[in-house]
């Protein structure tokens, strides 16, 4: 019997170790190739390293180099050297590869930071004043990137002109465009730019020419909101920290009407224009503006069980929330990318702008097509920037044992979820196998290697051990053998008991 198991385990380790020879999914050796660089934007002479080799960039902005060894080669690529000609500088920003459509090659687009450099030149312009009059400008692009330059002391700059953005997966160039945020000037001067926006990428000298102010407009936002660039007159303002900003303009008429937004980015937030109105004027030539705003944030969803262990979002199937009187829906692969949600409204009650505060809760979390959690129980502030769910799932650790002989025994099981879903496990004879993030709800688990008893059904409602019994083939052997040697022994044992009666009547008909 022992010479059989041992054979039985032979036969199983065999088919084990042919099954992982012929598996395409076996350790990949690093193979040489070609590696496709794709500059974004697309930028000539730029010297790119992959690893060791170092290439540079042709007039359309690509080159391609052979590497030794293709495996993980996004990882390899640098900027060599920032310098691109001589007013032009580069800086890494995202490394994309795409998909292979040949064999040995690699496609992989290098996003880059382009910095130009620009000559501020101030001009008097209509007002009479002499440039030198200047002190301080102030320069806010439309990334949100603020620069205070001496024009007497620095005439030359370095600003951002093009980046990268990803766009629906997609590496996508961006131009980025300056305006004059403020001008201080010397004692009893006021003065702006005449100028509006100005792009570093399509010209090398930026001409600022003078304008007088004639009054000052006060803005004041609900929600108060920092970091809010608003254009009035060719002219950037932008919001300072209690969400209000002050600035000199040289029309105060129908400032309310002229008021726009610059740009919709405020730091971590969108923002949006509900509605300007005029409030009553502080003094003669002042104006007071209140801006109600929509803001919207980003935020990034982790999910972890109820002891912290983090659970992969690639299980969860979507996420309800619910804020704000109707609810948000998180699906697919948006519940592993940010998802811009409301923040904060102005809201009016009784004629006055007040701001809304919105907070969220978490209506369902959808993980292998089960609930996984209790409706309304977790509540959020927009404000933050990643939500940490805690999921009901729990741990299920599952051992297999022989029931005739009691021994543990390694099987392929499948696993069926309550929604009917299936999907494969390994209990080995080693440590005993863990099913974790279980959502709560009965499962069935089935066992290759039973014969009989292969099919177990359990309620997952916590972490819990489950040692399943089963009868294997070699135990169906073994009863079959037990059992035919049992009828084998009835039966001899019948006729030796059948001919000694035969012996005892002859004897006494004898007598």
């Amino acid at each position: 019997m022992s010479s059989m198991r041992r054979r039985c385990g032979l036969l199983a380790a065999g088919l084990i170790l042919a099954a992982a020879a012929g598996d395409p999914v076996a350790a990949q050796a690093g193979t040489d190739g070609s590696v496709l660089l794709r500059t974004v934007p697309a930028t000539a002479g730029v010297r790119i390293a992959v690893g060791s080799a170092t290439v540079v960039t042709g007039n359309d902005g690509t080159a391609s180099l052979q590497v030794g060894n293709l495996n993980g080669v996004a990882q390899q690529v640098h900027v060599a050297g920032q310098q691109v000609g001589p007013s032009t500088t580069v800086t890494l920003s995202k490394i994309q590869t795409a998909p292979h459509t040949a064999p040995h090659q690699s496609s992989v687009s290098v996003g880059l930071n382009v910095i130009s450099s620009v000559r501020l030149r101030i001009s008097p312009g209509k007002t009479g004043y002499s440039p030198s009059f200047v002190r301080a400008v102030r320069l806010h692009s439309t990334t949100g990137q603020v620069i205070k330059v001496d024009p007497q002391k620095t005439g030359q700059l370095s600003l951002l002109s093009l980046r990268t953005a990803l766009q629906h997966g997609v590496l996508t160039p961006q131009r980025v465009t300056w305006s004059v945020d403020r001008i201080s000037a010397g004692p009893g001067v006021a003065l702006t730019a005449a100028t509006a926006h100005f792009d570093p990428a399509s010209s090398s000298t930026w001409d600022v020419a003078l304008q007088t102010m004639n009054g000052t407009v006060e803005i004041a936002t609900v929600p108060a909101t920092p970091g809010v660039v608003f254009l009035l007159e060719g002219a950037s303002i932008t919001t300072g920290s209690d969400g209000t900003a002050q600035a000199p303009i040289g029309d105060l008429n129908s400032v309310d009407r002229r008021l726009t937004l610059d740009t919709p980015t405020a730091g971590p937030l969108t923002v949006s224009v509900l509605r300007v109105t005029k409030r009553k004027p502080g003094a003669i030539g002042h104006r007071r503006l209140l801006v109600a705003l929509s803001t919207h944030r980003s935020v990034s969803l982790r999910f972890t069980d109820l002891s912290g262990q983090t659970v992969a979002a690639q299980r969860i199937n979507s996420v309800r929330l619910q804020g704000h009187g109707h609810s948000v829906i998180v699906a697919g692969v948006q519940v592993r990318t940010p998802v811009s949600l409301l923040a904060g409204v102005a809201t009016q009650v009784n004629a006055v702008w007040q701001p809304r505060k919105i907070t969220y809760a978490v209506s369902s979390v959808v993980l292998d097509g089960s609930d996984a959690v209790f409706a309304g129980k977790q509540r959020f502030d927009p404000m933050s920037s990643t939500w940490v769910i805690k999921l009901s799932v729990f741990d299920i650790t599952v051992t297999a044992h022989d029931a005739l002989f009691g021994n543990r025994i390694a099987s392929h099981a499948v696993v069926t979820r309550p929604n009917g879903t299936r999907y494969p496990v390994l209990i080995g004879t080693g440590a005993p196998t863990v099913m974790d993030s279980m959502v709560r709800g009965f499962y069935d688990l089935s066992i290759d290697r039973a014969a009989l008893g292969s099919r177990s059904t359990m309620l997952v409602s916590r972490d819990d051990v489950l040692d399943v019994h089963v009868i294997t083939t070699l135990d169906v052997i073994v009863i079959a053998i037990v059992g035919l040697a049992l009828t084998l022994a009835a039966v001899l044992s019948g006729r030796y008991i059948g001919r000694r009666r035969s012996r005892s009547h002859v004897s006494r008909g004898a007598r």
